[in-house]
């Protein structure tokens, strides 16, 4: 009886959260055109670092002049454009966000282009790289990216304590035909 009410439990907690938010995690950020070794000098990110949380975080400055609002919520990375631009085609055109602390943005699910842009990203390690080489923005034109869940380490700790518990279950159980 003991093994049935642990992985009744087991089961009952699975439908926990199994991620943490973005919300609250700290990020960097910086401009690359040419390729994702170098930043590229006239563009700023600021604040830098900055923490995610409600509503707009940080702004993007380009040339001085372009500028792209970065907001992150719990499992989405929004980039809103504030001026016209159109960005030239290169190897690697875009902005790249280095996790400093927090749970990681998980898989990349998917990413929507307000006005049908072509926007490719994806991830190296800590850092994701967003890439809009050769696409027209207009203000309030948006980029949205959307992420996995992460595992928490107590979601998966749960789901081996059930596994273990059905284990546990079957090998406590007489098999038919054998006396």
């Amino acid at each position: 009886m003991p093994r049935l009410l642990l992985l009744l439990l087991g089961f009952a907690l699975l439908p926990l959260p199994a991620r943490a938010s973005l919300v609250g995690s700290v990020m960097q950020g910086a401009y690359f055109y040419g390729g994702t070794a170098t930043p590229y000098g006239d563009a700023s990110l600021s604040p830098g670092p900055f923490t995610t949380g409600e509503g707009v975080e940080a702004l993007l400055t380009v040339d001085g002049n372009v500028t792209t609002a970065i907001d992150v919520g719990a499992s989405t990375l929004v980039l809103t454009a504030g001026t016209l631009v159109d960005y030239a085609a290169a190897p690697f055109n875009g902005l790249g966000l280095t996790l400093l602390a927090g749970e990681g943005f998980g898989r990349i699910l998917s990413i929507v282009a307000s006005a049908g842009q072509v926007v490719a990203a994806f991830l190296q390690g800590d850092m994701l790289f967003i890439d809009w080489a050769g696409q027209h923005f207009e203000p309030g034109d948006t980029v949205t990216l959307s992420f996995a869940a992460v595992p928490e380490p107590g979601a998966l700790l749960l789901l081996g304590a059930g596994l273990l518990g059905l284990l546990a279950l079957r090998r406590s159980r007489p098999r038919a035909g054998l006396v």
